[in-house]
């Protein structure tokens, strides 16, 4: 029984070989669905990415597992022998190279296989090309953020976007991990253990942080790390109580700073309540409130830890 893939088309022996005059792929000449031209493809965005620095990221080359990876992307969405063959056509017209004529399944995997390694030896800008046009026309926002969580997992500093009807390469932009942000984590070592796991929560979502997610579960997780440092100085089991401890006690330094943990608290429940998994009316959080947040917080634990020190 033939595969039911090969089926979706007919056969190769019925398909009429393409004319010479095939046109370029729509990733070199536009990306709007309206069909008008769009100049932004990858080398008009980045003309010069062949110097950057490549430090923190790889900027002009492409990993052989993410080429691996991609063999089993495409066909996800390109997933009949019509879509796929075509794609085939799409990178084969980029390397150049001979298009196939062949429709079937097991076949045109191999043929996809070989052609992406051969266009990665080619032109980086023309491979970023075919993958933002390929995302754009076959899968749409959810493949734009899976194509991007591989980049991620492969080390490219490039994230795909879209920009009005556009979709278009910018350089990855990490949210960076705050100097008050780092010394909250060194200040808490010999303090709360608790707390200091939260404060590495926080570090690594934020470099996830174009993804709100990933930015609440940062804010999240200082508001745990402030929440367990206040309980375990104080040896309430909630935060009004630990706060209402700490005053008491006449010994914490000024009274508007120690309440000022509290507020936060507060005031971070109330303008996103889905700020803990599945809880709440959804909320949107930018990034630059995600940082204020975190930054707000570590300033406070930081301020705590030192009081412990110096009450001794």
């Amino acid at each position: 029984m033939p595969n039911e893939k090969d089926t979706v088309s007919p056969s190769s022996d019925n398909v009429q070989p393409r004319p010479s005059t095939f046109t370029m792929p729509r990733a070199t000449i536009t990306r709007n669905k309206n069909g008008k031209e769009a100049t932004m493809g990858f080398i008009d965005a980045h003309p010069n990415y062949k110097n950057y620095d490549e430090t923190r990221h790889i900027m002009k080359t492409l990993p052989s597992g993410l080429l691996s990876a991609l063999e089993g992307f495409i066909p996800k969405y390109a997933d009949d022998s019509t879509k796929l063959k075509s794609v085939c056509h799409t990178i084969a017209t980029l390397i150049p190279c001979a298009l196939t004529q062949e429709y079937k399944w097991s076949y045109l995997l191999g043929e996809l296989s070989s052609l992406l390694h051969k266009l990665s030896q080619k032109r980086f800008d023309k491979f970023m090309d075919f993958l933002a046009d390929f995302v754009y026309e076959h899968a749409g926002q959810p493949g734009i953020e899976e194509l991007n969580d591989l980049f991620d997992e492969y080390g490219l500093g490039f994230h795909l976007q879209h920009e009005g009807r556009d979709a278009i390469w910018m350089i990855r932009e990490e949210m960076p991990v705050t100097e008050v942000l780092e010394k909250a984590q060194s200040e808490t070592k010999d303090v709360c253990d608790q707390s200091l796991d939260h404060l590495k929560q926080a570090h690594e979502h934020l470099k996830n942080a174009k993804k709100e997610r990933a930015r609440k579960d940062a804010v999240r997780d200082a508001v745990s790390a402030m929440e367990a440092l206040l309980k375990a100085l104080s040896g309430k089991d909630d935060i009004d109580k630990a706060v209402t401890e700490l005053l008491n006690q006449n010994k914490w330094g000024t009274k508007t700073i120690l309440r000022d943990g509290q507020s936060t608290w507060h005031r971070i429940h109330e303008e996103y309540p889905d700020v803990r998994h599945g809880t709440g009316t959804p909320s949107t959080m930018t990034e630059s409130e995600a940082i204020y947040w975190v930054n707000r917080i570590s300033a406070y634990i930081v301020y705590l830890c030192r009081r412990k020190r110096e009450n001794g």
